[in-house]
């Protein structure tokens, strides 16, 4: 046989083989092969709160990925600021209270009952409120509440 022949002749062998070892491996099944679910698909882009997410076969594309980060910070970012205001509260109060005195021995007692006007997180209108702070940092204290004081607290229980 001549040379282009026999070229040919293995282009064809080699085209054949091909084509039978590939349908033979994507028609093979194994015992724990699951197949797709009917329906699934990755999407190529995804409208979103932050806005559009592209990605190229469910994996997000570089543009994405920065946006996906940008978000989480932020969202970080709200949380820290949103745990901070119950600290913050607290330690504008001590501050406030060691103006009428030092801690550990100072018991505010609000004179009247809050309104509209009065700056308080919480407050209700129908409570006479205290506040005092306890300084535990030199070692453990002893509150004494008098007899007839015993009213329930909604941070401390039952008080005496």
């Amino acid at each position: 046989m001549n040379k282009p022949c026999l070229q040919l002749r293995a282009g064809i062998t080699a085209a054949f083989l091909a084509v039978t070892f590939a349908s033979a491996a994507s028609a093979q099944t194994f015992r724990m092969t699951t197949p797709t679910a009917p329906g699934v698909a990755t999407p190529d882009r995804l409208d979103t709160s932050i806005g559009t997410l592209n990605l190229s076969d469910g994996v997000p594309k570089p543009e994405t990925i920065t946006k996906i980060y940008d978000n989480l910070d932020r969202s970080r970012a709200l949380q820290a600021y949103l745990l901070a205001i119950p600290i913050v509260n607290q330690a504008g109060m001590r501050d406030s209270l060691r103006k009428f005195g030092p801690v550990n021995t100072t018991n505010v007692i609000w004179e009247n009952l809050v309104d509209s006007k009065t700056v308080e997180l919480t407050a209700n209108d129908n409570t006479i409120y205290s506040f005092i702070w306890l300084d535990t940092r030199k070692g453990p204290l002893v509150v004494e509440i008098p007899p007839r004081c015993s009213v329930p607290s909604t941070t401390s229980g039952i008080a005496g």
